[in-house]
């Protein structure tokens, strides 16, 4: 994956906002891909495995030569829709069982194995290919998970939004990636909802 400066460099790019900080830098990695635009309207699907690449790229996640099939396309989209399924549950939602068969499915073909570098355990692919850029995700989603930071990765609830955010309250309380943006106007929304006669 990107080097730590790399990711601080995307982070300040997309991410770096006083309200709301990114997350830290292997589960930012896994924020941002929630957060791509794949092409997967109709109409652009076409250019999905390029946006695709561009992206898989751009966090080392593929080689520089890698070329990407319709069903490696459609196994990411798979995989991003799944862990966007759960990011919801990270809200009070329930977690989807199908996300869950999804996510089951993919880490099947994507297994993880200790490797030691340097005397520090880390999980890394045990395949390659597609499968372990997919396994790489799954280990940031494992790594964030076991140190408590996953549980904060939400979406936005926000109904013209749904951006990936990292909820940084002091109770886990957050509900929006922006209470200045989206916040403000889901309360404006129920005020108006709850005194309709009024301007």
């Amino acid at each position: 994956m990107l080097g730590v400066m790399d990711i601080a460099s995307l982070i300040r790019d997309n991410y770096s906002t006083p309200e709301r900080p990114p997350a830290p830098a292997a589960l930012f990695v896994v924020q941002d891909f929630a957060n791509a635009h794949f092409a997967e309207e109709p109409e652009d699907r076409g250019r999905a495995p390029e946006a695709m690449l561009k992206w898989l790229r751009r966090f080392d996640l593929v080689s520089a030569g890698a070329h990407l099939s319709a069903q490696d396309v459609r196994q990411v989209l798979a995989v991003r829709g799944a862990l966007r399924s759960l990011l919801e549950a990270n809200d009070g939602h329930a977690a989807d069982r199908k996300a869950i068969e999804s996510l089951n499915a993919a880490a099947s073909r994507a297994p993880l194995v200790v490797r030691f570098e340097r005397g520090t355990p880390r999980l890394r692919p045990a395949v390659g290919g597609i499968d372990a850029a997919i396994a790489q995700l799954l280990a940031a989603v494992t790594a964030a998970v076991a140190d408590g930071t996953w549980e904060r990765l939400k979406i936005c609830r926000a109904d013209d939004c749904h951006w990936a955010f990292y909820d940084t309250s002091r109770n886990h309380s957050g509900a929006w990636c922006s209470m200045a943006g989206c916040g403000n106007r889901a309360k404006a929304r129920a005020y108006r909802r709850r005194h309709p006669h009024r301007r």
